[in-house]
């Protein structure tokens, strides 16, 4: 399978990679936030048809 994704007309390659660190690295997200942060990040990869790759 080839990291280039493809169609009729285009073919591409786009790689995002997101990094979250709180500044001097503290336990911010804790609790209800931590579930909320999560659906966010779940709803956004739904709406923009995200792969995830290892």
């Amino acid at each position: 399978m080839s990291r280039f994704q493809k169609l009729s007309h285009v073919v591409w390659f786009c790689p995002y990679h997101i990094v979250f660190v709180p500044k001097y690295r503290y336990q911010i997200l804790k609790g209800l936030l931590v579930s909320m942060f999560i659906k966010a990040f779940m709803l956004i990869q739904r709406e923009l048809d995200v792969k995830l790759s290892n």
